[in-house]
């Protein structure tokens, strides 16, 4: 038993080494094959991986690699210049037997290696940069290409247009000549002067382009829709829309029948108003615009010669002719519909100040602003459409020379509109501007013709009124509107913020002041010259506005001296300014 029992033991002792030898046997080997799986795994990722993780490590490296370059040539940057090692310097004769002799590797101490992947990162670098430039070349060919298709295109399609225009409304001419030789008018139908007044603004406008402008009531910006005036007009292009209004437009406005009255369809919807507004624009544009030649003064040099106005005389009185009938109402005139609409945009009543020289349709304002008064104190301001000085620097020798007779003609009929349509409206507040904005130019006499002065000083012919001198009436009529009764005001309603004084030597009052007295002393009913002509009332109320604009006017205005320098109040602040000699004389 003792034997057996003994031989049981050694057995289960060898099954109990055999089974703990074979468990580390097994363990080993798991372990041994699991980290195979693992090191089986981490090569399969890394072999079929993420590519963008692979991208964005490169990347980093990429980076890291660029930053330590970049702070490396920095750190070279920073060494004093005794430190760094002359390259070019060359060593003198006696010094090269001394020179120590620079080896491959003294060159290479203290500067950074050129790993491969550095080099990698610059060559990417340099395709980038060449890849980037080579898009940018070919989209701006791209765009330059298209820009100038686009231009040449627009320029074949306006001048085939053109002349098919000029051929309708030549056609138009010779009808309305054949049928009035047998007493017949001939109005066209609206949609016939609705065909040619489209073609007719297409060919003189430029493409159409959106800009951002200021609502001044809502205080935010917007994007709005213009079309300038083109700048390649010609005599051509100005009589064909003379010829087109005379023909086309005036005869539907002044007939009696609604039906054939173009601007009432026009009115109906917001499109065809401002169909109507560019019209106007187009015609108050062609009352002043010049055409702008460029000739060649030498081989390299190129300089613009200003020619005579586009507009003929008989091109001017048809655009005069469709300003009154728009304007006025009365016989021969367009519907009251028609007349409210014009007058509320050729006379606001909100008085806009609008810096000079004011461009119509060369600009890209808003249509609003077609102030008629201020256009015209424009022009009689600045006949050559350009910010220069007001009094010309010949002046004081020529005289009323100073201004050439092309100008003074136009300005004189651009005047001569506003007195027929103050005199036709009698309204206060018109007669009262004619003061404040044109008797406040610079040399007024000068920029107009004698039969409009003459008008103005002689007797006021077209009705009966208190004020026989026309002028005074205006006179009459400001002071009316403005109450000016002590010295304070009448500063406060001329204006002084369109024309700045760099360019008028001369305040509003010392120029009314000038323009009062030139007509005061050619007028013969306040003058003296005869007796019998002599009126009490226009001479009183004359002399008591001198009186207030005298005290106004800068004390040295009144000096002897050649020079002489006036300050100027605005606000609170007192400006210094050389008065111009011309107006105190």
């Amino acid at each position: 038993k003792e034997h057996k029992f003994r031989s049981r033991i050694t057995n289960h002792r060898d099954a109990v080494i055999t089974i703990s030898h074979h468990c580390i046997n097994r363990s080993a080997q798991l372990t041994v094959s699991h980290h195979r799986k693992n090191i089986l795994t981490m090569f399969s990722d890394e072999i079929a991986g993420n590519a963008a993780r692979k991208r964005q490590d490169q990347a980093k490296a990429r980076r890291r690699k660029l930053k330590e370059e970049q702070k490396k040539q920095q750190e070279k940057k920073d060494y004093p210049p005794e430190v760094m090692p002359a390259k070019t310097s060359a060593i003198s004769s006696g010094e090269s037997d001394h020179a120590p002799v620079q080896t491959e590797v003294d060159n290479n101490v203290g500067k950074p290696e050129v790993s491969g992947k550095s080099h990698a990162v610059k060559k990417a670098l340099e395709q980038r940069r060449v890849r980037y430039n080579e898009k940018l070349s070919i989209s701006s060919a791209t765009a330059i290409q298209a820009a100038y298709r686009t231009y040449a295109s627009n320029r074949k399609l306006v001048k085939e247009q053109k002349e098919i225009l000029q051929k309708r409304v030549s056609d138009l001419v010779t009808l309305t000549k054949i049928l009035s030789k047998q007493n017949n008018n001939y109005c066209p139908p609206p949609s016939l002067v609705n065909l040619l007044l489209h073609q007719m603004l297409f060919v003189m406008h430029s493409t159409s382009q959106f800009h951002i402008v200021k609502n001044e009531e809502k205080g935010i910006l917007e994007k709005r829709f213009f079309s300038r005036i083109s700048s390649s007009m010609g005599r051509t292009e100005a009589n064909i829309v003379a010829r087109l209004v005379e023909y086309a437009i005036l005869p539907g406005l002044i007939i009696d029948d609604n039906h054939l009255d173009p601007a009432i369809v026009w009115l109906e919807s917001k499109h065809g108003q401002l169909t109507f507004l560019k019209l106007i624009r187009l015609c108050l544009h062609l009352t002043t615009a010049k055409k702008k030649m460029t000739s060649k003064h030498n081989e390299r040099m190129m300089h613009h010669v200003v020619a005579p106005y586009l507009a003929s005389g008989e091109d001017l009185k048809v655009f005069y002719k469709i300003i009154e009938v728009l304007v006025i109402h009365g016989k021969d005139c367009a519907s009251s519909e028609v007349v409210k609409f014009c007058q509320q945009h050729l006379f606001p009543t909100k008085s806009v100040i609008i810096s000079k020289p004011f461009a119509l349709g060369v600009n890209p304002i808003q249509l609003e602003n077609l102030d008629l008064f201020q256009f015209i104190r424009s022009f009689l301001l600045f006949p050559s459409g350009k910010r220069v000085v007001v009094v010309p620097p010949n002046a004081e020798h020529e005289r009323r020379q100073c201004i050439s007779n092309a100008d003074r003609l136009q300005g004189d009929g651009l005047f001569a509109l506003a007195l027929r349509i103050v005199e036709a409206k009698n309204d206060l507040n018109l007669a009262s501007r004619v003061v404040s904005e044109f008797f406040t130019v610079p040399l007024f006499t000068w920029r107009i013709e004698q039969k409009s002065i003459d008008i103005i000083v002689g007797q006021d012919k077209i009705r009966e009124r208190k004020h026989a001198t026309l002028f005074v009436s205006f006179i009459n009529a400001f002071i009316k509107r403005y109450q000016v009764d002590d010295l304070n005001d009448i500063q406060k309603v001329l204006p002084v913020d369109d024309v700045p004084l760099t360019i008028c030597p001369a305040p509003s009052v010392l120029s009314l002041c000038a323009n009062l007295v030139s007509l005061g002393t050619k007028c013969p009913l306040i003058n003296g010259t005869d007796k019998s002509q002599f009126n009490f009332d226009d001479a009183t109320l004359y002399f008591n506005f001198m009186s207030l604009l005298v005290e106004k006017v800068p004390l040295g205005a009144f000096s002897s001296r050649e020079s002489e320098m006036g300050w100027i109040r605005k606000g609170s602040v007192l400006s210094p300014i050389v008065l111009s000699v011309v107006v105190r004389d």
